[in-house]
């Protein structure tokens, strides 16, 4: 079993929070390429034209992206923006800390193992600033996810149960409703370009698709 981190924004760690978000979708990079009516790897293509006629057609197709998010089993720790909410002096002190994404729960350490934050801590009024998701350390880590399956499609052909399970909820999907009924699948293109940029849907990249579940913090690795 691997353990990695995986970034995820606020919004999206409360759906997960609440078992609304299940799935997330990745780009492939690099992208697979059609060959001989095929999709396949490139490294597949750049396989054959170094070895030639020693490398078949047959075996070109067998050549598969590998996922580096994992394989069913492995597990990714959470990472999301989150600050030192405070520290109890004394005799032993206490360090808290707030995620940004909020939650029932706040995490408090005895000792905080190692550096975390830049040297910059706080703004200029002196307030806690939010440390960026991507500098979260495995101990600050409040969320462990198990991988349950991993496939590639295009982006574009996302279901409506996909769509819920990538955390759209009804109340976002039925802002696009035309008919009164509730467009997930808009929704959440909507919510790809916000993240990814205007005509990031158009291009209809292939994604991966990972589908996960919570492990429960009394077996999730680290703390």
């Amino acid at each position: 079993m691997k353990e990695q981190p995986i970034l995820f924004s606020a919004p999206m760690v409360r759906a997960i929070i609440t078992g609304m978000k299940t799935q997330t979708r990745r780009v492939v990079k690099p992208q697979p390429i059609e060959f001989g009516g095929e999709i396949v790897h490139p490294g597949a293509i750049m396989l054959a034209a170094i070895f030639g006629h020693d490398v078949s057609a047959e075996e070109i197709k067998e050549i598969k992206p590998e996922c580096p998010f994992g394989v069913p089993g492995d597990r990714l720790w959470v990472r999301e923006s989150a600050r030192v909410a405070s520290v109890t002096t004394g005799h032993k002190p206490w360090y808290t800390v707030e995620y940004k994404a909020g939650g029932p729960d706040l995490v408090r350490y005895e000792k905080m193992p190692g550096r975390w934050f830049p040297r910059k801590a706080h703004n200029v009024q002196g307030d806690r600033l939010w440390c960026p998701a991507i500098h979260t350390p495995r101990w600050a880590s409040r969320l462990t996810l198990e991988i349950v399956s991993v496939r590639v499609e295009r982006l574009v052909g996302i279901s409506d149960a996909d769509a819920q399970a990538e955390g759209i909820t009804y109340e976002h999907a039925i802002e696009f409703a035309d008919d009164g009924s509730p467009d997930y699948v808009l929704a959440f293109r909507e919510l790809w370009e916000s993240v990814s940029g205007k005509g990031s849907w158009e291009a209809d990249p292939w994604v991966w698709v990972v589908e996960f579940e919570v492990v429960k913090p009394e077996t999730a690795g680290g703390s």
